[in-house]
């Protein structure tokens, strides 16, 4: 999605040799990605809490937390370094919260925030639901039925046995120490509650066979109780569940997430857009009886909702969306100011001048270098694929159906040009002011030989998508695209696209293609597809990339230094011309679709839900915020694991661990971690003292030491028989790899357990099933002859019933 013109930039060394004149090529491989749009992650956001008055807090998923020290209409993001989902919270005052997430995560704050540990739970089941009582006694609910509780703080936590077995539990509550409710789905979608009165030692489990989950739940008193639930419903019981009474709200079929009282009469709900395309925001003045509209300002799908007061409330929701209001919805803050759109291209004119384009229409502009960009279009109908200037004043975008826009006023202006196309394009490229190109579905390629007034249909020889297309001179250009039955293909033309030919076929689809100078290129695609050519397209050579990602967008700043970037918020980085790529962790999972290096050696992307992202350099990484053992912890367990945020930017992690605080009298000293939690191979010591701390280390260089934590082990007082056995469910990368063409892959498990292992492609296909028996526990290896299957990435998964675990391998031959 580069075009001929970006030639002149790489060229810019090879003149500086020559004419002395220094070019801004300096390599980026220090520091870290910032947000520019929006202020924070636009991932969905799932619970949202008044602390106090002013200080609100929202989490969502990738590890997404963002507080508002104004009552809710300004947001700053917290970056822990968790990319889990983060799927409820709660403040018992304005100092002491609590987090709920995937894999059984529990993150608790006792300083307004500032700090957030991770409390250990033993499980690694999904938790949707937290609920404090006051700062000790505190429940948690979840996947496959699982209730925690702790009566100290969630110092500890231990599993409440209780009669219902599968589905999930959306959310729990309880009004004293006694008496509590949780509500849920089960396997068969039956809605679910169960309800306890002696603080969780014996739970009544009711069911209603209706095909939508019970979301929500406000616990009056002891017989009064109210649940919002799919399609609009709402139940209430008046006898603390011996009958319920159901209400359907005639306004709405929407799926009711959330429901919040303030008293026995004024309560409001929220949820998902209904079939007509409406936002539903309900209050009821008594009770729940009747439920009005308060507003049509609202705008996406809710998932939760905290009043203050009455009509002062703040909800949350997909894609970021944060809605404020202070007078029951007459006047409505909505953020994003704009509904988010996926962005797709990025480019820039000159270090000031820069053009963004994207879903529904939209093209945004700069004129300050990044710093601000301004909504100049938006057409709902249109997807702007691709945009490229060919100076400040004219400018190309490719889009949907065919249609290609144009400006010669430096997009002030922006006129349609009908094609002979119908189908999407997806890419477009001048060669020189005059002769341009554009490639989309179904082996659509349109050529132009008047600076784009008119388009010709040319014959690619091909059906499948041109994802990209580039030309290093005015004969010869190269276009990457694939499917899934086709494969990735890279096609080649040397007269001017009269005639193409497929010159390297990969297993992915190849997504976008980057060009030096005339010799030097690269291709990126599907499974973290890397190829590299270095004599103009006659040959492609695969280079590892060390994801399994797909990569969307590559691009260099000059012959050495490069980036990739793709599925998940996945970029790599390379500094030695594509022969060796690193994972630039840090960067949040929303998928990032095109890359671009301006003229001040600025690295941006763009990506899904608005997100635009700018590479910041530093002198050294950002320090490490240490999680588990949390600081001055007691009673923690011998056999444990060390856990911090991840560090924006880091390619490995250091551990030190000793029985001083000065670090002489080490106990475990790691370097090169490869993830941002470690399980030391023996046991601590029972009831010692020790100390902890990490750093982070960027491509070779180091970042200070993180501030030293002190914890303390638990008291042992027997030796299990079984201390050899493994203390979790573990599978172990696959040896060798990559591999050609058998490798070995090992697991652990701490008990005896219904295992399945199997292998699948790319595509999600099942190509083998190398285990499904019963094993005891301890450590076992598995061996993989893969001789009759064709080169490329693999995924291998085990299933133990109660945990499943993935990674993958590549096969080369």
């Amino acid at each position: 999605m580069k075009t001929g013109y970006h030639l002149l930039k790489a060229l810019c060394t090879t003149i500086s040799i020559l004419l002395i004149i220094p070019c801004a090529m300096i390599a980026q491989n220090i520091g870290q990605w910032e947000y520019v749009h929006p202020d924070y992650p636009a991932e969905n956001l799932r619970s949202v809490n008044f602390a106090d008055n002013e200080n609100v807090w929202a989490v969502g998923d990738n590890g997404v937390l963002v507080h508002s020290t104004d009552g809710g209409f300004n947001w700053n993001f917290q970056d822990l370094g968790i990319r889990k989902n983060f799927n409820n919270i709660q403040f018992v005052d304005s100092e002491k919260g609590w987090i709920v997430g995937h894999d059984g995560l529990i993150l608790h704050t006792n300083n307004g925030g500032e700090q957030w540990v991770i409390q250990n739970t033993d499980t690694d089941r999904d938790l949707f639901a937290v609920n404090f009582l006051d700062e000790n006694i505190g429940w948690a609910a979840g996947r496959s039925s699982t209730i925690l509780r702790t009566n100290n703080g969630g110092l500890n936590w231990v599993e409440v046995d209780h009669p219902y077995s599968g589905g999930r539990l959306d959310n729990i509550q309880f009004i004293n120490e006694e008496f509590g409710m949780t509500v849920g789905t089960k396997s068969t979608q039956e809605q679910v509650y169960m309800l306890t009165t002696d603080g969780g030692e014996t739970w009544e489990e009711s069911s209603i066979g209706s095909p939508s989950r019970f979301n929500d739940l406000h616990i009056f008193d002891e017989n009064n109780i109210i649940i919002s639930s799919g399609n609009g419903q709402i139940r209430t019981t008046s006898d603390g569940g011996e009958n319920w009474i159901s209400r359907t709200i005639t306004s709405t079929s929407s799926n009711l997430y959330s429901i919040h009282f303030i008293d026995e009469n004024n309560g409001w709900v929220a949820g998902s857009i209904d079939a007509e395309g409406n936002t539903p925001v309900l209050f009821t003045d008594d009770g729940g009886e009747s439920w009005t509209s308060i507003s049509s300002e609202y705008r996406g799908n809710f998932r939760s909702i905290y009043v203050l007061e009455d009509g002062y409330f703040v909800g949350v929701g997909l894609s970021g969306l944060i809605s404020t209001t202070l007078d029951n919805g007459i006047t409505v803050q909505n953020l994003p100011d704009e509904p988010i759109r996926d962005l797709y291209s990025i480019v820039f004119t000159d270090s000031e001048n820069g053009w963004i384009a994207g879903g529904g229409g939209t093209l945004l502009n700069t004129t300050d270098g990044g710093v601000n960009w301004e909504m100049i279009k938006r057409t709902d109908q249109d997807r702007f694929d691709d945009i490229f200037f060919a100076d400040e004043m004219n400018g190309w975008i490719a889009g949907s159906n065919g249609q290609i826009r144009k400006t010669t006023d430096g997009g002030q202006n922006w006129e349609i040009i009908e094609t002979d196309a119908t189908a999407n394009l997806h890419s477009i490229t001048f060669t020189d002011p005059d002769n341009g190109w554009a490639s989309g579905a179904s082996g659509t390629l349109l050529k132009t030989n008047d600076a784009g007034e008119s388009w010709m249909e040319v014959d690619s020889g091909v059906s499948f998508l041109l994802e990209s297309v580039e030309f290093v001179d005015e004969n010869t250009g190269f276009i990457a695209g694939g499917s899934f039955s086709d494969g990735g293909q890279i096609l080649k033309t040397t007269d001017a696209g009269d005639t193409w030919e497929v010159i390297r076929t990969v297993d992915g689809r190849i997504i976008d293609m980057y060009f030096i100078n005339e010799t030097l290129g690269f291709a990126v695609g599907q499974g973290g597809t890397i190829l590299r050519t270095e004599n103009g397209g006659e040959n492609w050579i695969g280079r590892q990339s060390n994801t399994n990602s797909a990569l969307n967008s590559v691009y260099f700043s000059d012959p050495d230094n490069g980036w990739a970037a793709g599925f998940q918020g996945e970029t790599i980085f390379t500094n030695d011309g594509g022969d060796t790529w690193r994972v630039f962790s840090g960067v949040n999972g929303l998928t990032l679709n095109a890359l671009y290096i301006d003229d001040t050696n600025k690295t941006w992307t763009v990506g899904h839900n608005g997100t635009i992202m700018q590479f910041n350099t530093s002198d050294s990484p950002p320090a490490v915020n240490l999680l588990y053992p949390a600081d001055q912890s007691t009673d923690v367990p011998v056999g444990l694991d060390f856990v911090w945020g991840i560090s924006n930017g880091a390619s490995s992690y250091d551990l030190q661990v000793a029985t001083d605080q000065d670090f002489n009298s080490m106990i475990v000293d790691e370097t090169e971690l490869s993830s941002a939690t470690y399980t030391p191979e023996d046991n601590l010591g029972s009831e010692e003292l020790y100390f902890w701390r990490v750093r982070s280390d960027q491509f070779g260089v180091k970042s200070d030491w993180s501030d030293v934590f002190s914890f303390t082990t638990e008291l042992t007082t027997s030796v299990s028989e079984d201390t050899d056995l493994p203390r979790k469910f573990t599978l172990k990368q696959n040896y060798p790899n990559p591999f050609n063409p058998t490798t070995t892959i090992e697991f652990t498990l701490p008990h005896t357990s219904d295992i399945k292992l199997e292998v699948f492609n790319i595509v999600g296909q099942r190509v083998a099933t190398l285990a499904n028996e019963t094993r005891q526990a301890g450590v076992h290896q598995i061996s993989l002859d893969a001789s009759e299957f064709a080169s490329g990435v693999y995924f291998y998964r085990l299933n133990t019933g109660s945990k499943v675990l993935t990674k993958s391998m590549t096969l080369i031959k």
